[in-house]
């Protein structure tokens, strides 16, 4: 007969953790009806990215409710069998599934990253730093099939540099937006400004449920047995692959609310220039570059593209910053 702190951090964290999966994984199809409604024109590349992305945390999600039909019905009342359960084989590959899922989302704002950047330094090491991750995981699973042991020192190896990986990425990501929006025109760093916030706040929950599955794995490493720690690890390594995928939709289902934002900036920007009077008005044109073109209607403004030098040395900011916006 299993001990009770086996059933209630073992079997229940299972529990907790499929049921988790399926609640994000509701979220996740949700963005992604609000994607396929909003975004249609998108390049075939990215809708398959997001379609495999889908189709992949679907069956990770799927699992889960197979491993809580196992535990609580096929073997309801043989505690023993539950528990042989979930280190069934196919539980013992949830480390790779979950790391090949969180790599494939990491290349996604990779390439984002070198959009912004161009810094083939920066990217490169966080290649090299993600790879190593995902090596590290395919090892541990490799270990776990050996000798059945979940606590092998390569899984605290791929969760370490996974989150040194995210963390590194978001804050290079951040950090080249608010440099080029320091350099741009007031609309396009208006448009990084906000791409630098929903940064922050798409990556947060992925970033914050590695490090709380992180240090829950050192914790159940050290003290052994079945405790707190792992019953969290086990939940926070469920949840991790769609709290990714979630934040990878998120990001792409925000360009329209950027866009929109901009827009309304830049009418009401215009209600108010139209609303001044006249003398005002052409004092205001003219320091936009503005010329003024008599007609048979009168004085009619009409507005001439004057590319000094801080436009065109902003323009590549600029292109940058409607590629991170646009479908």
């Amino acid at each position: 007969m299993a001990q009770p702190a086996t059933v209630l951090y073992i079997l229940g964290a299972w529990v907790l953790a499929g049921s988790g999966n399926l609640l994000l994984q509701g979220i996740l199809l949700a963005q992604f009806a609000h994607y396929v409604a909003m975004f249609p024109t998108d390049k075939l590349a990215l809708r398959a990215f997001v379609v495999l992305l889908i189709v992949v945390t679907t069956l990770k999600s799927t699992l889960g409710l197979v491993n809580t039909w196992q535990q609580n019905v096929v073997f309801f009342g043989d505690t023993n069998r539950a528990l042989a359960w979930s280190k069934a084989p196919i539980n013992k590959l949830n480390v790779v599934w979950a790391a090949l899922i969180a790599f494939y989302v990491q290349l996604f704002f990779l390439q984002r990253l070198w959009v912004i950047s161009r810094n083939m330094y920066v990217v490169g090491i966080l290649l090299v730093l993600l790879v190593f991750a995902l090596a590290a995981a395919v090892v541990s699973t490799a270990k776990t099939f050996v000798t059945n042991d979940f606590h092998s020192p390569w899984l605290g190896t791929y969760l370490a540099a996974g989150f040194a990986g995210d963390t590194l990425l978001c804050g290079s990501t951040v950090y080249f937006l608010s440099k080029l929006s320091q350099e741009s025109s007031t609309p396009t760093s208006t448009k990084l400004n906000a791409i630098v916030r929903l940064t922050f706040q798409s990556s947060a929950p992925a970033a914050v449920c590695a490090l709380v599955n992180f240090a829950c794995n050192v914790g159940s490493s050290r003290t052994g047995g079945s405790n707190r720690f792992g019953a969290v690890a086990i939940v926070s390594n469920q949840l991790l692959p769609t709290l990714y995928a979630i934040s990878a939709v998120w990001t792409l289902n925000s360009r329209e609310r950027i866009r929109l934002a901009q827009s309304v900036s830049l009418s009401a920007g215009i209600a108010h220039m139209s609303s001044e009077s006249p003398s005002t008005v052409s004092s205001n044109v003219l320091e936009l570059g503005v010329l003024p073109r008599v007609g048979s209607l009168g004085v009619i403004p009409t507005f001439a593209q004057v590319r000094t030098a801080h436009q065109i040395d902003t323009e590549e900011e600029s292109v940058k910053a409607d590629y991170l916006s646009s479908p």
